[in-house]
């Protein structure tokens, strides 16, 4: 186990206060460890200690409410200051009810739980003035390093900024490790993310979410989120002129899960804007707005063809098939 001293350092000053001490941070982060390791520390000078872990299925039972929570802790605590740990506590129906009546007889509330759930809007406004925070994130390299020595394995800097720091995933290896982290990015993303908030376009929200990943170490506005997914998704009319004019040939087009030919950027991409340039859903002032032109319209008459084409298949019927030619 690493001691993650820079958090706890942080906490210790508020040992003795009767505000609510809320440890929390990105599921799979540590947040249980360190609650475990204050808990630790503490208990070298005193035994008047609860610890809770409302991810056991047995202790919820046995408390499954706020009302069921006071009386336990009433029956448990003995004279003096009573150090209480809740390890995810937002399993607790009415948690915060309880930790405002805890606060208030003497006792040091600690709990822990995720950040959709203990820091929303509802619960922070209703906990105001009465808590504060610590928000713990995966290892850095240096952890890294210490627990790599606990596990006789080594890690290079490589694999920390490809792989990350999530503790878990350092005791697996290869193919497990890709699935350990998978299915913890699936249960962020929808558990934490989607359902919390009601997200309802899971797709364009996915995009989102992948091209922020993939933004590692890049500056992210609001404008280029905004100008990924019009290259990327509904605004996208199919024309493949971003792919004709990429020098390092990083975007490519495939059919989508409902049929539609969309570009697909790779990470070649190396952020010149000519797509953008020659894109027609980008460029407002293109010649062509300012000029005299006769505009035309047409179909495809071939039912199976119009059907397969999202933008009416003219051009194969016109003997155009051909990218080039069409650009010429």
């Amino acid at each position: 186990m690493v001691r993650r001293e820079r958090y706890i350092k942080k906490i210790r000053p508020f040992y003795e206060s009767d505000l609510i001490k809320i440890i929390t941070g990105i599921r799979r982060c540590g947040k249980s460890i360190v609650l475990q390791q204050v808990r630790d520390e503490i208990s070298e000078s005193t035994d008047n200690i609860i610890f809770l872990e409302f991810e056991n299925l047995r202790i919820q039972s046995q408390i499954p409410d706020a009302a069921s929570l006071l009386a336990y802790v009433d029956a448990h605590k003995k004279n003096g200051k009573c150090y209480i740990f809740l390890d995810e506590i937002q399993n607790l129906e009415n948690w915060q009810e309880a930790c405002k009546t805890l606060r208030l007889e003497n006792n040091s509330v600690f709990i822990t739980g995720s950040n959709s759930k203990l820091l929303s809007r509802e619960f922070t406004k209703e906990l105001s003035g009465r808590y504060v925070s610590f928000r713990i994130r995966p290892f850095v390299y240096k952890e890294i390093l210490e627990y790599s020595k606990q596990l006789n394995k080594d890690f290079s800097v490589t694999d920390y900024l490809v792989w990350g720091g999530f503790p878990k995933r350092l005791e697996f290896e290869n193919e497990a490790m890709k699935d350990y982290l998978f299915d913890l990015n699936e249960t962020i993303i929808h558990n934490d993310i989607m359902l919390r908030y009601n997200i309802q376009k899971e797709k364009l929200f996915r995009s989102v979410c992948n091209f922020v990943f993939r933004s590692n170490s890049r500056i992210v506005s609001s404008k280029s989120i905004a100008d990924f997914l019009s290259l990327n998704n509904e605004k996208c009319s199919s024309c493949q002129i971003c792919s004709a004019v990429c020098p390092v040939k990083a975007i490519s087009f495939s059919f989508d899960e409902d049929g539609f030919y969309r570009p697909h950027i790779d990470d070649k991409c190396i952020s010149c804007g000519k797509c953008k340039q020659n894109c027609v859903k980008f460029v407002q002032d293109w010649e062509i707005v300012e000029k005299d032109f006769e505009v035309y319209s047409a179909i495809n008459k071939d039912k199976k063809i119009l059907a397969d084409s999202s933008s009416g298949g003219p051009c194969g019927a016109a003997g155009l098939g051909d990218r080039e030619h069409v650009l010429q």
